[in-house]
């Protein structure tokens, strides 16, 4: 119910931006073989800095702001803490880790519950999945209106100018009479 709309929510907003982001990048250059070889050099930094490959406690200090214009970090702490707060774990047989606590060899289940695996993933406290929604809107909306920004200003830039109002030259092949 609940966790299916919000997962499908999260994904089509995670879409949009990337959208947006394509769309600001096309907007901004004037060729598309420019365009097209500086959204890898854009996006994978983006990706990488989003949580899922790399935890954030390991990112370098002087490149910690790339992950809060990352889409994918929010998508990814969404869709996580949509999956698996609250979720109540067993582990199988195979799955515990042995330890030999005094003479004692205990078996242990890794994760209690999904808070626990959460936990791990080292996602901030604020960013709830209303949060997380809210800045993949913003994001979204952000780049839109730069690229609309980007288009106006190339297009000013190439001399396309949009015909004024004033003249309003209608002409026809039947010749005027005087």
């Amino acid at each position: 119910g609940l966790k299916f709309l919000i997962c499908i929510i999260t994904l089509i907003l995670l879409a949009l931006s990337g959208n947006a982001m394509g769309l600001f990048l096309a907007c901004v250059f004037t060729d598309v073989a420019i365009a097209l070889a500086v959204a890898p050099l854009v996006i994978l930094p983006l990706m990488m800095f989003s949580g899922f490959f790399l935890n954030p406690d390991s990112f370098p200090v002087y490149l910690e702001w790339a992950q809060w214009i990352s889409p994918m970090k929010y998508a990814f702490a969404c869709l996580a803490t949509n999956e698996f707060k609250g979720l109540a774990l067993e582990c199988l047989d195979t799955q515990r880790k042995t330890f030999v606590k005094n003479g004692q060899t205990v078996r242990i289940c890794p994760y209690s519950d999904g808070d626990a695996f959460l936990d791990t993933l080292n996602i901030q406290e604020w960013l709830s999945i209303t949060n997380c929604l809210i800045m993949l809107a913003i994001i979204a909306t952000c780049f839109t209106i730069l690229a609309f920004i980007g288009l106006k200003v190339i297009s000013w830039r190439s001399g396309v100018r949009p015909p004024s109002r004033k003249s309003k030259n209608i002409t026809s092949d039947t010749p005027h009479e005087a």
